[in-house]
């Protein structure tokens, strides 16, 4: 049916714009604007729709739609509708790496007639959570541009799989070698059910491969379980999002449920990690590899400047001040705070800052970094801090690198254990 134009209201009245999986309102004219609002709702109920020829301006559409997705809510389903046919293969590879890059599943679901390249994205959606309604057809065939990519000439294992690829179809050869690991297939019977422009049912598509399973609508989104994933320090994505300190983050997994009592290896709660965070930043301040200013997160973080390297030793006050605060963290928080604050790089700042706060805790994970990362100035630093544990370890570093130690007199020791 056809809208009906009022040309007096300059309004329309229109039938409904008929798109796989969801519908929404068509005029007879104006069709772009009417399918970019379309396109709108369903980006926010976290769908991207595939219901024509795969080219490249709309693959890098659909791969900024995927990735805006994932980066606004990393636990909660993507879905894909397909009604597509052929299309580039570089457009079609660009939204498959897309698809295996983000980190919430890609549910993608066959809606219609679906060939080349959309079938290419059908394959690469989650294992388990590639669909195809019961009217959804398939067919496999060369994608049209199979011959324009060109390519490193072939060795001889390349020749006795593709016979008559002489290194100008490597578009041919890539596709293949993707769909034969999505379906589970061999390469040389992909090549030849594509040389046959194989057609399939939606159950046949199933039992190829290509989808997972058939099913009479689309299925309701689903979450990723906030707890389900934990690394290997045992931190939750809610540790993660505290650690970051990510507010938004951090509610959306409170409103999902996750649970606020789990805890790492270090025994630490995901509300701990902000404090270790902030330690983190209290301690490379300390070092002088950032300025925080007085703004939470505002600092700069990079090598330290001649005049904003080791505050401990030129900028006292400041650095009493800091090593104060520190002083009062958990020393579960200040352990793990400091292995973080390594990382940053800079290791002898950071050395030498935990030397001035002098928290007895830290005395052996200060040896096993000299005995793991060390340097002759390291060693010299321990040999004078003031503190008999870290004076021995020097003194054992110096002996397993063949240093010898002397004695010095001038110049002021420039560590000094708890001093700070």
């Amino acid at each position: 049916m056809w809208g009906v134009k009022d040309v007096r209201q300059g309004m329309a009245i229109t039938d409904h714009l008929h798109v796989p999986g969801g519908a929404g309102p068509q005029s007879s004219e104006g069709r772009p604007a009417t399918r970019a609002f379309t396109r709108e709702q369903f980006l926010r109920q976290r769908t991207i729709v595939l219901d024509h020829r795969l080219e490249h301006d709309n693959a890098e559409r659909i791969a900024a739609d995927l990735l805006s997705l994932a980066h606004d809510d990393p636990w909660t389903d993507i879905v894909v509708l397909i009604d597509s046919s052929d299309g580039p293969v570089q457009a079609g590879l660009d939204i498959v790496e897309v698809i295996d890059s983000v980190v919430c599943d890609v549910v993608t679901y066959a809606t219609g007639l679906v060939t080349g390249m959309g079938l290419f994205v059908l394959g690469a959606g989650t294992r388990g959570k590639r669909y195809a309604l019961p009217h959804a057809r398939v067919v496999m065939r060369r994608p049209p541009d199979s011959r324009v990519m060109t390519g490193k000439p072939p060795n001889a294992d390349e020749i006795r799989k593709f016979p008559h690829d002489r290194g100008v179809r490597s578009a041919l050869r890539q596709v293949a070698l993707v769909t034969a690991e999505q379906t589970g297939r061999t390469i040389e019977q992909v090549l030849a059910d594509m040389r046959a422009a194989r057609s399939f049912t939606a159950e046949q598509a199933r039992a190829y491969g290509f989808v997972d399973e058939v099913v009479p609508q689309c299925k309701p989104l689903t979450l990723k379980p906030p707890n389900r994933d934990r690394d290997t320090d045992g931190n939750s994505l809610l540790h993660h999002a505290y650690y970051s300190g990510n507010e938004r983050v951090v509610e959306g997994l409170l409103a999902l449920g996750a649970d606020t009592g789990l805890r790492n290896r270090f025994g630490l709660t995901p509300e701990s990690m902000a404090n270790v965070r902030l330690a983190e930043l209290q301690l490379l301040e300390l070092a002088g590899l950032i300025d925080l200013g007085h703004h939470w997160g505002g600092f700069i973080l990079g090598p330290p400047s001649a005049s904003r390297r080791d505050r401990t030793w030129t900028d006292p006050g400041s650095a009493a001040k800091l090593c104060a605060r520190l002083r009062r963290h958990d020393p579960s928080v200040y352990a793990l705070a400091l292995d973080k604050a390594v990382e940053a790089g800079e290791l002898r700042a950071i050395l030498r800052a935990a030397i001035k706060i002098g928290r007895p805790e830290s005395l052996a994970r200060l040896e096993t970094l000299l005995d793991r990362r060390g340097t002759s100035e390291i060693a010299t630093d321990y040999l004078n801090s003031g503190s008999p544990e870290l004076i021995e370890a020097g003194r054992r570093w110096a002996r397993k690198h063949f240093f010898e130690i002397r004695e010095y007199f001038g110049g002021g020791g420039q560590s000094g254990w708890g001093t700070g």
